[in-house]
């Protein structure tokens, strides 16, 4: 294992595990309102060969000095431009709730070069592409802002928000905040139907007593992508990431089933 973590003042991300001589890279993108650190956990237990890189949307953690982005085609964007240098290897993209809808898109949108390498993309405890359409608080464009006492009932169901940040009222004003200017992103987002669906393999993770997920999504899922997602339920609600610790030997024996499959390292020096 190789736990230890650096910021990557390259790519403005945080990073962990094999770096130069990196066989393959696993790339983090966290939830509505979360920063790349809550993923930390999950990417600093994958073994030696894999390098994870952890983005932040601008205004949040290393991009903190950054306007924040208002559009889920804005986000995208700004984080296309960080991500695609990366994609030179193969990679499996890694994105929880709102992440999961972002590094769908962003694997959708690659060069198809760069798409190619991707071999598999797991979206966590994200809605379908149809069903974030239909969640979406607009018609109207862009999408308002939601109320402040709808985003602090979201959050108080979804769970993982400690309770002391409830009991402190700047604080709990500060995280409104970021969740919800991250809701707008979501209450954006739209399906290129256009795009081609990636060659990847997709799978679906989500927490068994999850009340977000609907039974449907699979089949919702499939609909937009080559083949049919596989499905993996695990203990735990919508912060079962974090809250358990059973995901993190999947995805450990995921990478490690690929690294096995890669018979050498990469050249460095040719891809710089």
């Amino acid at each position: 294992m190789s736990p230890k973590v650096r910021i990557d003042q390259r790519y403005g991300c945080i990073a962990t595990g094999s770096a130069s001589d990196a066989m393959m890279r696993v790339l983090f993108f966290p939830h509505a309102g979360g920063s790349a650190i809550s993923l930390l956990p999950l990417a600093s237990e994958l073994p030696d060969g894999a390098e994870s890189l952890l983005f932040d949307l601008p205004g949040r953690g290393l991009r903190d000095a950054e306007p924040r982005r208002s559009t889920f085609d804005e986000a995208r964007r700004a984080l296309a431009e960080q991500v695609e240098p990366l994609v030179d290897r193969p990679a499996i993209f890694f994105g929880h709730s709102l992440g999961g809808l972002l590094c769908d898109a962003l694997v959708r949108n690659l060069p198809a070069d760069r798409r190619e390498m991707v071999t598999r993309v797991i979206v966590s405890s994200a809605p379908s592409p149809r069903r974030a359409v239909a969640m979406a608080a607009a018609p109207p464009w862009p999408p308002p802002r939601r109320p402040a006492a709808d985003l602090l009932a979201h959050l108080t169901g979804y769970g993982g928000t400690p309770a002391a940040v409830f009991e402190a009222p700047d604080l709990l004003e500060s995280v409104v905040e970021a969740f919800g200017d991250d809701m707008m992103i979501m209450d954006s987002y739209r399906l290129d139907p256009a795009l081609p669906p990636p060659a990847a393999d997709y799978e679906l993770w989500s927490g068994r007593e999850d009340a977000s997920t609907a039974p449907e999504e699979p089949q919702e899922w499939a609909g937009v992508l080559a083949r049919p997602p596989h499905e993996r339920v695990f203990p735990g609600g919508h912060f079962y990431l974090t809250d358990r610790t059973e995901a993190r030997a999947v995805l450990r024996a995921a990478v490690d089933t690929q690294l096995r499959q890669l018979t050498s390292p990469y050249d460095q020096e040719a891809l710089t």
